[in-house]
Order: structure tokens, then sequence, then C-alpha cells
């Protein structure tokens, strides 16, 4: 009596145990999946700062020295 319901606490405990296995497993893919989103996000970012960066260093200084008191001049007409 007492060997069967051991054997069939064992039972249990291993049903629980596989469970708990796929449960790890589906989260390991959820984020490995996240992990290579975050991944493509980075390169699509890095490449568009690489692109801004270039755009911005074609601008003259004086054209970004003007801009700029232009931007000063409408922030201080606002206050």
């Amino acid at each position: 009596m007492l060997i069967n319901i051991s054997l069939d606490f064992q039972a249990r405990q291993m049903k629980k145990l596989q469970i708990v296995e796929q449960m790890i497993s589906r989260h390991e893919a959820s984020l490995t999946k996240a992990h290579q989103q975050l991944a493509d996000d980075q390169e699509q970012y890095d490449a568009h700062t690489q692109k801004s960066n270039v755009f911005s260093r074609n601008i003259p200084d004086t054209t970004k020295w003007m801009f700029g008191q232009y931007l000063r001049r409408i922030q201080t007409n606002e206050k």
C-alpha cells in the first residue's frame, strides 16, 4: 500500500516536472525571438544613425550656426 502511494506521488511529480520543462522551453523560444528582434532593431537604428550623421557632417558649419541663431531667436520671441 505504501509503495503504491509512493509510486503515485512520483508519477504526479514527474508530470509536474514535464509541464514545467515545457513552459521553460516555450519561454526560451520566446526570449530567443525577442532577442533576435532586438538585434534587428539595433541594426536598423545603427544604420539610420550612421546615415543621419553623414548628413549632418555634410552641412557647413556656418549653416548650422545660422540655423541655431534662427532657433534661438524663435525661442526668445516665444517667451
